[in-house]
């Protein structure tokens, strides 16, 4: 039998459509928090009202060795730079204060040391940022001036550490600097010192 030859038709498929490519997702980074000696604390309205009412003093009142930080996101912590005093063995340096409110504050002092690392050798000053100095603790803590009219607690305890280093003879860390920073507490409020000539933990 003769004819043309019936072509072969093979069935078609559509060619599938590329998955969508899955969008990336913007990775937040939060801030380091391995210079905070402690769990940053949440404080209450009111206490965040008193920090800012004291940072805008401090702002004011600006001592020519203190630089305030801006504040960006959050009251707590603060971060405060010191600056050596004219004449001292620290002239023109700069060290780092770090500031940690809690719900105590102000009828108790905030917890109050250097950074780490950004500490300066003084024999009152653990390498680890734990400062011996009275007026940070129970012991010697203010608040307010003589007149109540301002706020005087960060403000002294500021002009006390320059003054510290004002009266410096010599670089230097504790004698004792390698054992207490091994045993220490994480908050320095929790060391009872005793307030001598050189630092030294009771």
């Amino acid at each position: 039998m003769s004819g043309k030859p019936i072509p072969l038709i093979l069935p078609t498929h559509p060619k599938p459509k590329p998955k969508p490519k899955p969008k990336q997702k913007m990775t937040v980074i939060a801030p380091s928090t391995s210079i905070y000696p402690i769990p940053i604390p949440k404080v209450s309205k009111s206490v965040e009202a008193y920090i800012i009412q004291e940072y805008l003093e401090l702002k004011k009142f600006m001592h020519e060795g203190i630089k305030i930080q801006e504040l960006l996101h959050s009251t707590n912590p603060l971060f405060i730079t010191i600056i050596g005093p004219p004449l001292s063995l620290y002239e023109g340096e700069e060290y780092e204060l770090m500031i940690i409110y809690d719900d105590s504050y102000p009828n108790k002092p905030p917890l109050i040391q250097f950074v780490p690392g950004k500490t300066p050798p003084h024999e009152h000053i653990f390498h680890n940022g734990h400062i011996c100095l009275s007026s940070l603790y129970h012991c010697g803590w203010t608040t307010l001036s003589k007149s109540k009219e301002i706020h005087v607690g960060l403000l002294r305890a500021c002009i006390d550490i320059i003054r510290l280093l004002s009266q410096s003879k010599k670089k230097a860390w504790p004698w004792n600097d390698e054992r207490y920073c091994r045993i220490a507490p994480s908050d320095p409020r929790m060391t009872s010192f005793e307030y001598g000539e050189a630092a030294s933990p009771s």
